[in-house]
């Protein structure tokens, strides 16, 4: 039998478990309880290993029971556990949580029988990590661990839950205020940190403004321009999230339908001879952008942690020159490897990422990236879009589908847009562009199926080593008069918000119950607490030995 300190990869705690060394662990683990300790079993766990760690009671209760792991090497350590609830609680998560990190977390479902849950990549350099499981629920509810086991990553990829902060500015412009689920009145971002946000993505258009749009509708100058992203990337930063980028290389909206190239530069491309002369200036005019932004980010010390190079770009970028078709797949790739190059000149350990919508349709995908990998294109992540209303894909199709990509490229992926309604219509009775969840039945387009939907979204993604997380779109574009998804060029007036039924905040801003998978899935984080203020019996208080 092996001893602790020896394992360099694996360390069991009450079971045997077979990985580089196969050991049994202390016969009898020591579980600390803090809060409402009688509904903790703890105790009978210490006097046989074989029980499960046991929350219950007949009265509401919130009992935490955690223990250390001792002698760990420096390093990110993922834990792994069967778990079971009888559902409805508060709150329930078992956790992870080393000394200068807030606690990382993975939700336990509500199931009759145990089912594995991950948590990826928490990080340990000290030598000591605690794990254990919080509980906060009503009588007669209970929730269970067995077989947690802890391994030595061999890459650090902790599951990052986010989502799309872009229009956050002109919202509060016109007057949008949100509320967390306390029904306390503060800054968006706050919210979203102190909730288990640990990146935000944000959006940039060339030259916003009238004349610059499509079909009639633009996007108002102010907003989502260089100066903006400036402005949220200092505020995102100051709050310890990390940031995604997305370059539209565009004045306006992009996404198959339309991939317009900014102003400025066709009216600078149209001065030159021919098209051979265009597209080099193209390219040169993709990667300066990118250097661009990516050193005025530098300046200010927010340099993105990710880039997307376009956006939902399976038809391609920058139409017609970057269009996807048989003759033109190495242009796109030229330009691709533009907006690369243009990252990697700053700032090389920034990943770069290609997005394409549609996930679960692995046809599309290997038909674009078996191109991109024939013409030369460079990238560190695939991006997707997932939202069941227009996949029809259930979420056990997008486990499958993700394993396929990373079997055949080889590469991390990242969930850069999903989204699920919580009622089917707007504030004015109007069906929203998610007027139903695909192949979810209509009961979940309720704020508890929304929740439902992105608890299971979140276990199922971590289940893969390889996803690094996910981006909400949109968490906050609440129903706010004088913002729509577009202004109109004939009166200047905005169009409707087609989106106000999918956020994480209801009509009138108040935080939804979907907004707690992200606090009971939160990755671990750097100093900063969350919550800031904890209630004395919640794991994140000082005093708790599950910190």
């Amino acid at each position: 039998m092996a001893n602790l300190g020896t394992l360099r990869r694996c360390i069991a705690l009450g079971i045997w478990l077979a990985c580089q060394v196969t050991f049994a662990a202390p016969a009898n683990p020591v579980w600390t309880d803090r809060g409402d300790v009688a509904a903790s079993n703890a105790a009978q766990v210490a006097g046989n290993a074989a029980l499960p760690l046991r929350h219950a009671a007949d009265a509401p209760y919130n009992v935490t029971s955690s223990r250390t792991i001792d002698g760990l090497q420096p390093g990110s350590y993922t834990v792994h556990a069967h778990v079971r609830s009888s559902g409805g609680e508060n709150s329930c998560f078992i956790f992870g949580r080393a000394d200068g990190y807030t606690m990382a977390r993975a939700s336990v479902p509500a199931s009759a029988e145990f089912r594995e849950i991950v948590i990826p990549s928490i990080p340990v350099s000290n030598g000591h990590l605690a794990v254990g499981l919080h509980t906060d629920a009503g009588a007669g509810k209970w929730a269970e661990l067995a077989d947690i086991s802890v391994t030595k990553d061999d890459v650090a990829r902790p599951f990052l839950a986010g989502g799309d902060v872009s229009v956050l500015s002109l919202l509060e412009e016109h007057g949008a205020r949100y509320y967390n689920r306390a029904g306390q009145a503060k800054d968006a971002l706050e919210i979203l940190r102190d909730s288990g946000y640990r990146i935000v993505r944000l959006r940039l258009y060339d030259e916003p403004g009238s004349g610059h749009g499509n079909d009639g509708y633009y996007w108002p100058e102010s907003s989502m321009n260089l100066p903006d992203l400036l402005k949220l990337a200092r505020r995102a930063e100051a709050l310890g999230l990390q940031i995604e980028l997305t370059f539209h290389y565009s004045d306006f909206w992009t996404n198959a339908d339309t991939q317009g190239v900014p102003a400025a530069w066709v009216k600078e491309l149209r001065a030159l001879p021919d098209g051979e002369k265009r597209f080099a200036r193209l390219r040169e005019l993709v990667f300066e952008r990118t250097r661009t932004v990516m050193q005025a980010l530098q300046a200010q010390h927010t340099v993105p942690q990710f880039v997307s190079i376009g956006n939902e770009i399976q038809a391609g970028m920058l139409y017609p020159y970057g269009k996807a078709d048989d003759a033109n797949w190495p242009h796109l790739a030229a330009l691709l490897q533009a907006g690369y190059e243009g990252v990697k000149a700053v700032s090389p350990e920034s990943r770069v990422v290609i997005h394409l919508d549609d996930a679960g349709n692995l046809d599309k995908y290997r038909y674009f990236f078996d191109h991109m990998q024939a013409n030369g294109a460079q990238w560190d992540v695939i991006g997707m879009s997932y939202y069941p209303f227009w996949s029809k894909k259930p979420i056990e199709n997008i486990v499958e589908f993700n394993k396929q990509l990373v079997a055949r490229y080889n590469k991390d992926l990242m969930v850069m847009e999903v989204g699920f309604n919580w009622r089917p219509t707007l504030p004015n009775g109007f069906a929203g562009q998610l007027s139903d969840n695909g192949p979810y039945p209509a009961e979940m387009s309720s704020p508890q199926g929304q929740h439902d939907f992105l608890d299971n979204l979140f276990q199922a993604l971590k289940s893969n080593g390889r996803v690094l997380g996910l981006l909400y779109w949109d968490p906050i574009m609440i129903a706010t008069p004088g913002v729509g998804w577009a202004v109109r060029e004939s009166d200047d007036k905005p169009a409707s918000n087609m989106v106000s039924n999918t956020t994480l905040f209801d009509f009138s801003g108040h935080a939804l119950p979907a907004l707690d998978v992200w606090r009971d899935h939160a990755a671990a984080m750097a100093q900063n607490p969350v919550p800031a203020n904890p209630q004395p019996n919640s794991p994140n208080n000082t005093n708790s030995t599950a910190k």
